[in-house]
């Protein structure tokens, strides 16, 4: 049940939340992970939302 819960639930959750895609934000949590581990994951999706916000600025 954690392991629907974490893999399916939280990105579409978490993708409403923040008008993502839930793929948009596995990726970004999976690259997180790789490059930076645990807290790479952590801010990976408020990195991506950063991002994404001062490119359409320009």
């Amino acid at each position: 049940m954690q392991q629907l819960e974490g893999n399916v639930l939280q990105p579409l959750l978490l993708g409403k939340a923040v008008s993502l895609h839930p793929l948009t934000v596995v990726l970004a949590v999976a690259v997180g992970g790789v490059v930076a581990g645990i807290t790479g994951a952590l801010f990976a999706v408020p990195l991506l939302l950063a991002v994404r916000s001062f490119l359409s600025e320009l």
